[in-house]
């Protein structure tokens, strides 16, 4: 399947016939409420060696010294973390592997930590740490790859944590698959996500989605060339964040002072300490049902039925880098991003006019170059259509600092301290732009 195609409306329909002739009796359910030191599959979870249901509760754990995977999903069946999922100091290491296959999901609700021991360290003469984020590599909390689509649902509750360190290492990681999707169900965050190392990502989709991706929780990024959501894979739902989601690839994340007298100040800072991050989310491929920075809300009803909606959060990106905070790019080849809602009759029910825009922000979406004459933007469009255009009522703000001398930096591309908030670039484009809320637009001299 071609990168920037769009998802094949039968296959759906296959993979449900095929989870129909596989479908049978309820499995046995096996709880972990141990400390385990060796990997768990599925597949061989019962007591008979055969297939099961698996549950890690709040009191069990798997725990290895070795890549794992420590626990595997590969058979028709659901898993469940609870518990704690930890490998440390290893290399190409994964928490969670879930297999291709028709009628399985995933709930995590506890911890998978992926990371290493490891401290910055200061190697020359100035006053701050010289090394990288991260020593080790190729580290993974959850795997989803296989040689046919994963054929359910991937779930990340609020109370769950997931956390990595290595350079090339994901928070998730959808690989590609040989027959084009990978995930046939949604993907929903909760919880807190953070990643820390050079070019790596929180979400790398690399193989076709063919639900929703919903980020309700924290998604914390630091590294080099690395970025919360990485899609390069079409998407037949819709994109969507109502949680935090904060990038940077900076040595610090606020602008020391100015203080030629203090022991160290920014202009000791160097090529080292100013690396750029990836875009916050890079979109490189379809997306049917738009990009949707919106609000979470919930719904009580009081004894006499009346009901009351309740904005329990709201989108919010930071960004700090030259690079775009969102960057939607067809790389050569135009993509599409459709309308947040698919409803374009007026007359049907569930009709929003507001929500027939590919783009829209409700929340807060900030990007920096936060040191002298770096550059910065919050949304760029390349190679792509917009389909009903871009909404903004919420904020798109934009800081920049424009350096009062020239200071060349070794190693470090400089730009003019320019600062625009909507760019579109060659073969971009959005119909419309319908504004409500704050575009804002800043470079202050430094």
């Amino acid at each position: 399947m071609a990168r920037h195609t769009r998802p094949i409306p039968i296959w759906s329909t296959l993979l449900c016939g095929a989870s129909f002739l596989v479908a049978g009796p309820a499995l046995a359910q096996v709880e972990i409420t141990d400390a385990r030191t060796t990997p768990v599959e599925t597949a061989t979870a019962a007591d008979d060696g055969t297939a099961s249901d698996v549950t890690i509760t709040s009191t069990g754990s798997v725990v290895l010294e070795t890549a794992g995977p420590a626990v595997t999903l590969n058979s028709n069946n659901d898993l469940t973390n609870d518990g704690a999922i930890t490998i440390t100091d290893v290399d190409d290491a994964v928490g969670v592997q879930l297999e291709g296959g028709a009628d399985r999901n995933f709930v995590h609700s506890g911890t998978i930590t992926v990371d290493e021991d490891f401290s910055a360290e200061n190697t020359d003469d100035d006053p701050f740490d010289d090394t990288p984020f991260a020593s080790g590599s190729g580290r993974t909390g959850i795997l989803i790859s296989g040689a046919s689509p994963f054929v359910g649902n991937v779930t990340i509750e609020d109370t769950a944590t997931i956390l990595v360190e290595g350079n090339e290492s994901f928070g998730i990681d959808l690989s590609n698959t040989p027959l084009g999707a990978g995930l046939d169900g949604d993907l929903t965050m909760g919880g807190r996500m953070s990643v820390r190392g050079d070019n790596s990502a929180g979400v790398r989709v690399g193989s076709v989605i063919t639900g929703n991706i919903t980020n309700n929780g924290a998604v914390e990024i630091q590294g080099v060339n690395s970025g919360a959501f990485d899609i390069g894979a079409d998407i037949g739902g819709g994109f969507a964040n109502v949680g935090n989601i904060v990038n940077n690839a900076y040595r610090f994340t606020t602008r020391p002072a100015f203080n030629p007298d203090a022991v160290a100040d920014r202009t000791d800072l160097g090529a080292e300490d100013l690396g750029q991050a990836a875009s916050a989310i890079t979109v490189n491929a379809n997306i049917a049902r738009g990009i949707n920075l919106g609000q979470r809300t919930t719904t009580t009803t009081d004894s006499d039925g009346n009901e009351t909606t309740t904005v329990t959060s709201t989108s919010l990106i930071s960004h700090s880098s030259s690079t775009p905070a969102i960057l939607v790019d067809g790389e050569g080849t135009p993509i599409m991003i459709g309308t947040v809602s698919a409803i374009t009759d007026p007359t049907a029910a569930g009709y929003d006019a507001d929500e027939l825009f590919a783009f829209i922000n409700l929340g807060t979406l900030t990007s920096a170059g936060l040191y002298d004459d770096f550059d910065a933007s919050a949304l760029s469009v390349v190679d792509a259509t917009l389909e009903g255009g871009i909404r903004n009522t919420g904020t798109m703000q934009v800081d920049t600092f424009v350096g009062a001398v020239e200071r060349p930096i070794d190693g470090v591309t400089l730009g003019t301290g320019m600062a625009r908030v909507i760019v579109l670039g060659d073969n971009g484009i959005a119909e419309r732009l319908n504004n409500s809320g704050i575009i804002l637009a800043r470079a202050s001299e430094a």
